[in-house]
């Protein structure tokens, strides 16, 4: 049995993102029940997900772990933008490559 979601953070501020994953979680382990949600959030995968499945222009781009699939190319496909992988003690995030300059605040 499956509890299926379609994008249970959406339009949530980060605190409430990782709040409601946390609560979401617990309960399906309480009730012995898998997670499978749809999502925009690819950090949010590389943090909670177990398995995840990249699908772009209504195919299958990628399966598995998100270590081994939430990676720039795929990303890039499935998005349609450049994307770059951050590390850091450990942890890992995509974030796309904004090829604009920052426009000034002062001027």
């Amino acid at each position: 049995r499956y509890l299926l979601l379609d994008e249970p953070d959406a339009h949530l501020d980060p605190a409430f993102q990782h709040l409601n994953m946390g609560v979401l979680l617990r309960m399906a382990h309480v009730a012995g029940l898998g997670v499978m949600t749809r999502a925009h959030a690819p950090n949010n995968a590389l943090s909670y997900a177990d398995r995840v499945v990249i699908l772009g222009s209504g195919r299958l781009l990628s399966a598995g772990r998100p270590e081994e699939t939430i990676v720039p190319p795929v990303l890039a496909e499935a998005y349609g933008t450049e994307f770059e992988l951050i590390e850091s003690d450990g942890r890992r995030a995509v974030l796309p490559v904004i090829e604009t300059p920052r426009r000034s605040r002062t001027g």
